[in-house]
């Protein structure tokens, strides 16, 4: 009997798609959020199933959070998003990554990235890994079964950040206070530093990490901008270089940020040195 419930349990494994989430950075609690803008891109296989994913994860999150509206990017209209989910699908292939290949078994990898709407800040990330049944379910199609996972995690994710929580009216910002430019910077250099910082952004939100720490680094090194500092620390996180990521977090409070990006920075310091330790 006892082989036979093994037998049993291993098989509904089987026939059961399967989600994993790793290099997780915690996301700020979402209870604040009102209107959420779903954006998917991919690289070469993963262009096919773009549209499907983005419409899986509209579905899923908008049934499991409490914002007012979950929407394609596109079809938003003038309406500004308080959340951007950014996902990129960097590859999808059967045959599963084990040494007995299985052409019934999908695999489909995806970085999801989370920024605030208003600032584009980067707040949270995370890489999921969305796998098909071994075992070919009859009138199912592997690779939208991944789909189906990977955007059930993405709805779980934001559950765990409270979008499912009762919401609350976000605290009154304070009076956004001029910022005068870093002495001795020109206006131009100031500009090339924003835009290093925005290339940076978009190169991590399309998966190329490596490539946004270069265009951080490029930016700080044009103007020493707490924000930039920042963003450093949260993609040498993503890499798990943690003792750099630590040392761009300080290098973010020593640059006197305002007291959003304070809180957030001592927040990542905490979690990496969290990661740090459970990797020690």
């Amino acid at each position: 009997m006892r082989n036979l419930i093994v037998a049993a349990a291993a098989l509904a494994t089987a026939c059961s798609a399967t989600a994993t989430v790793k290099r997780q950075s915690p996301i700020a609690n979402l209870q604040t959020h009102r209107v959420v803008a779903v954006r998917v891109d991919a690289e070469g296989a993963g262009r096919s199933w773009t549209r499907e994913l983005e419409a899986a994860v509209v579905q899923k999150v908008g049934g499991k959070c409490k914002f007012d509206s979950v929407l394609p990017a596109e079809q938003l209209g003038g309406t500004a998003p308080d959340l951007v989910v950014d996902l990129n699908i960097q590859r999808v292939f059967r045959g599963g990554d084990g040494l007995i290949q299985n052409p019934n078994k999908v695999i489909m990898d995806v970085l999801i990235v989370l920024s605030d709407g208003a600032g584009d800040e980067l707040l949270g990330s995370a890489w999921i890994r969305g796998e098909s049944p071994s075992v070919q379910v009859s009138g199912k199609i592997p690779e939208r079964q991944a789909v189906g996972v990977v955007a059930d995690s993405v709805a779980k994710l934001l559950d765990l950040s409270g979008c499912a929580l009762a919401r609350v009216e976000p605290e009154p910002e304070p009076e956004p206070q001029p910022q005068p430019d870093p002495p001795g910077v020109d206006p131009e250099t100031i500009a090339q530093a924003e835009a290093a910082n925005d290339e940076g952004k978009k190169l991590f939100k399309a998966a190329k990490i490596d490539a946004a720490v270069g265009k951080f680094r490029e930016a700080i090194a044009l103007v020493p901008d707490p924000r930039f500092h920042f963003n450093l620390c949260f993609s040498l996180e993503a890499l798990k270089r943690y003792d750099e990521a630590l040392a761009a977090c300080d290098a973010t409070l020593k640059a006197e940020p305002d007291e959003r990006l304070r809180k957030k920075t001592t927040d990542r310091i905490q979690g990496i040195q969290n990661k740090k330790a459970a990797n020690e």
